[in-house]
């Protein structure tokens, strides 16, 4: 097994097991409230969910966010998702395709659509730290090519690689080498963070950049810095993973801050999403759509089943906020009364 694989697979049984989540970190919705219709005007049953995220129609505004890949068992868990995600038709990204770049051996890992041709929306996963490796632009588009993905996100995780043992600390030049990929790979390309939020100077700068869309991925979710101190064998490193596990700021906040700046720019919510009433929330602050991880990484654990099951309860969750607050589709969900609490 490759360093890698091996920290692939760590990194599953570490976040099965715990959320890894600061006791103190939320992901900011519970300052927010929609006003309550008491006469709505709209039927349950004919609320139209559906979204189209970069060019391509889901039933919902809900992706199966990045986790895994690389494994066999990360393999099998990429396609119990990609079958719910197809059998709910939403979105799915995977988790960072590096190991394809080091081992063309691992492709299968992440070939979701070779066994899984239906499902509507595939995103691919590559850390911004790559784009300074030295990678061809052959390398780049037998990612995209090779799994046929619709869309790729580039991941910056700052704080996760400083902790992470032997990780890539240097960020220099990144924002110029993320404006010219697009041409080489012809996808849209998303930047995402995975925990400590994208904010307003981070999007201003990326404004007028060849960027298609942003994931927040505030705090409240997974905290990568925990789960990088529980790998290490360094006290100091599981020292400043506990320092810094709720750095950064709440995805509420995070995705507030961005869609001011880049107020056109498409923007996916995750950090914490646990409820559909969450991605509603997150809708209404300016996402187009919302990211899920860990909840589903364990159905995975269990079945292609459970993981159906969520995501339908997700998104009837979404669909009967909708209806309570008199919203016949997401154009108008995004329009109605909406109070700040103090």
């Amino acid at each position: 097994m490759t360093e890698i694989a091996r920290r692939k697979d760590e990194h599953l049984d570490i976040c099965l097991e715990s959320p890894n989540t600061p006791s103190h970190a939320t992901n900011g919705f519970e300052r927010y409230r929609f006003v309550h219709n008491a006469l709505p005007e709209v039927a349950l049953k004919e609320i139209d969910l559906s979204t189209d995220f970069l060019g391509r129609m889901i039933s919902a505004p809900i992706i199966v966010g990045a986790m895994t890949g690389g494994t066999d068992r990360a393999g099998e868990y990429n396609r119990r998702l990609a079958r719910a995600a197809a059998e709910c038709n939403i979105g799915m990204a995977l988790g960072s395709q590096r190991a394809m770049l080091v081992d063309r051996g691992c492709a299968a890992t992440f070939a979701v659509r070779k066994t899984v041709v239906e499902l509507p929306l595939l995103i691919g996963n590559l850390g911004v730290s790559e784009l300074s490796r030295g990678w061809s632009a052959d390398d780049y588009r037998y990612l995209v090519d090779h799994i046929a993905l619709d869309a790729i996100a580039f991941h910056t995780n700052p704080l996760q690689e400083a902790i992470q043992p032997k990780g890539d600390t240097d960020f220099r030049g990144i924002v110029e080498k993320l404006n010219s990929i697009r041409n080489i790979i012809q996808r849209p390309v998303i930047l995402k963070e995975v925990g400590s939020g994208i904010t307003r100077v981070v999007a201003e700068r990326l404004r007028d950049r060849s960027i298609d869309a942003i994931e927040i991925a505030g705090v409240g979710g997974t905290s990568w810095a925990l789960v990088e101190g529980r790998r290490s064998s360094d006290p100091l490193k599981q020292r400043l993973a506990e320092t810094f596990a709720g750095w950064g700021t709440p995805t509420a906040e995070a995705l507030v801050e961005t869609h001011t700046a880049c107020p056109l720019l498409p923007l996916i919510a995750s950090g914490g999403i646990r409820t559909g009433l969450d991605i509603a929330k997150a809708l209404r602050l300016g996402a187009s759509a919302a990211a899920v991880a860990r909840p589903l990484l364990v159905s995975a654990d269990e079945s292609v089943e459970a993981i159906i099951q969520f995501i339908e309860t997700l998104i009837e969750e979404l669909r009967l906020t909708c209806f309570l607050v008199g919203a016949k589709n997401i154009k108008d969900l995004k329009q109605v009364p909406f109070d700040t609490l103090s």
